[in-house]
């Protein structure tokens, strides 16, 4: 089965992760038939050299596409899914590492199950380097399980996951800033695709860059209760799950940042 992967750069990334990252795609025991790669905006001169690099070394990988301007990654997601030839289609970061056989054990499962519309996977979190530290993010497996977690918590790791162009895009595609990962899953599983999640590692996760800070203040607390809002609007959430979601997330934007640090390390992590 024939795939692309998707990511997205802009200008305050940093180059030397950028490598990082497109080496693991390159050098997976299954290497994708497309690599598709959206400039959100003008970049810096370091980031447009290693790119250069990668796309004079593996033309017949690499697709870049170009926007005028930074509009962030729901606008820049929806316009490199546009340009991906394959119907599957696999996320990544740029500042993350695929684990060597992501891809293998991706196509593996999609070949088996035809039903599945989006696959998930485990993630091991890191600092600096894979295996500095000791955490896991891992996700049910089963949909009905999944579908049962999304009425909580998002039930995908995105920057693991592999779905069908078609389907995502029948959706509606990424809307919401800063939640459009979210939301987005909850309108495929709601329009009754069929999920699942690996139990393998599939990426090693960069929780550097201020983690924390971007999900702590006022700011990030409106944008949750926009997300459960429109959630409800869709009737994906009930009025249990929409109270629920207020009384047990909005609070923690406002603690003090140590203790919803210790929360995600300790209580939401495996």
């Amino acid at each position: 089965m024939k795939f692309s992967v998707l990511l997205s750069v802009y200008h305050k990334e940093k180059p030397e992760f950028l490598k990082l990252s497109l080496d693991s795609i390159l050098f997976q025991t299954l290497v994708p038939n497309e690599i598709v790669l959206v400039k959100d905006g003008p970049l810096t001169s370091e980031l447009e050299d290693v790119i250069n690099v990668y796309v004079e070394k593996y033309p017949h990988l690499f697709k870049i596409v170009l926007l005028e301007k930074n509009y962030g990654m729901g606008v820049a997601f929806n316009f490199g899914l546009e340009n991906c030839t394959h119907e599957l289609v696999a996320r990544m970061d740029t500042d993350d590492i695929a684990v060597k056989d992501r891809f293998e054990k991706q196509i593996k499962f999609f070949t088996e199950h035809p039903e599945i519309t989006i696959l998930g996977g485990a993630m091991k979190e890191f600092y600096n380097e894979p295996n500095d530290i000791e955490r896991y993010k891992f996700l049910p497996l089963e949909h009905n399980d999944i579908v049962k977690y999304s009425k909580n918590r998002c039930p995908f790791n995105h920057p693991t996951v592999m779905y069908r162009k078609s389907h995502v895009i029948a959706s509606g595609g990424y809307k919401l800033m800063e939640y459009e990962d979210y939301f987005l899953w909850v309108r495929i599983l709601n329009a009754n695709y069929k999920a699942a999640n690996l139990k393998d590692i599939l990426n090693y996760y960069r929780v550097g860059n201020d983690l924390i800070g971007r999900r702590h203040g006022f700011t990030y607390a409106k944008r949750e209760l926009k997300f459960c809002t429109l959630a409800l609007k869709l009737g994906f959430f009930n009025w249990l799950n929409y109270s629920k979601f207020i009384f047990f997330r909005l609070p923690l934007r406002f603690i003090p940042k140590s203790l919803l640090n210790y929360i995600y390390n300790n209580l939401l992590r495996n």
